[in-house]
């Protein structure tokens, strides 16, 4: 083999390597592409969506009233102390951190951004026939429908208690949690009307809980689709106050689908640690 055929087979398998690792890693992005989706279920359309709240309004007599929110000052900042502005719908910071933990996953995992909206929105409001994860408790109308539908046989608030809905069985109670901590869920299911969308509903009751679960689901969602599969759950979780990754999973409620592998999720969730209920 001449000098020159040596270098042009050297060039050929250099090509070839570097086909076969792009090949790989467009595999590697489609499989997990493919998990997230067969967990999440995403849609073409899929939401996230967060909770809006009114703001106070002023007097009716009061016609110089103005409710403004105002901006702590920063040094260079370039904004004076007392400005503010004046504002008629705002979001907690638990619907906006845990959005921005959704997105992060979303985009992570499938290169595509979910659409964001507000429960209040008209687009979402109303409609059922669509999939998405709700941002908060029973102040987000979609986690509300969530957890009023009847295909909801996991978890339910009720006072400051997590109960099983069909048992009345209570799961979690608040003050079982440490002082400062709180208690959140996690449940998905797919609506008795529109069974081929997923709803997901991320709560707690408090800020600490509903951004603790966001986190856990956007970060820690292969862990839960280990107990539960691609069906549905619902599940409660430990939320510190200090940081939302130390949320630990106490507790998962899981449909009954046969003897063997109904043994073998409880078997696994159980060797981790955590409860488990079949329902």
């Amino acid at each position: 083999m001449s000098k020159l055929e040596n270098i042009l087979w050297n060039v050929l398998g250099g090509i070839l390597a570097g086909l076969a690792l792009i090949g790989l890693e467009r595999l590697y992005r489609y499989l997990r592409a493919w998990k997230f989706r067969s967990f999440f279920g995403v849609d073409e359309s899929y939401f996230i969506i967060y909770t809006l709240y009114n703001a106070p309004t002023c007097p009716k007599n009061d016609s110089e009233c103005k409710l403004l929110f105002g901006k702590t000052s920063r040094k260079n900042a370039g904004s004076k102390v007392g400005s503010g502005i004046n504002l008629h719908q705002v979001a907690s910071i638990a619907s906006t951190k845990g959005v921005g933990y959704l997105v992060e996953a979303f985009s992570r995992n499938m290169r595509k951004a979910p659409n964001i909206a507000a429960d209040v929105d008209t687009n979402v409001m109303v409609k059922m026939n669509i999939s998405f994860v709700a941002v908060g408790g029973k102040t987000n109308y979609k986690s509300s429908d969530l957890l009023n539908n009847p295909s909801n046989v996991f978890l339910h608030f009720e006072g400051n208690k997590i109960i099983c809905p069909v048992s009345k069985e209570i799961i979690a109670k608040l003050e079982g949690a440490k002082p400062g901590d709180d208690i959140g869920l996690i449940v998905k299911i797919h609506p008795d009307a529109n069974p081929e969308r997923t709803w997901i509903c991320c709560a707690g009751f408090g800020i600490t809980g509903t951004v603790g679960t966001t986190y856990y689901l956007s970060r820690k969602w292969r862990k839960l689709k280990k107990y539960a599969g691609r069906g549905q759950f619902g599940c409660v979780l430990s939320c510190p106050s200090i940081s939302e990754e130390d949320t630990k999973l106490m507790r998962i409620v899981m449909q009954r689908k046969n003897p063997k592998l109904d043994w073998i999720r409880s078997w696994r969730a159980r060797r981790d640690g955590i409860e488990v209920t079949l329902v």
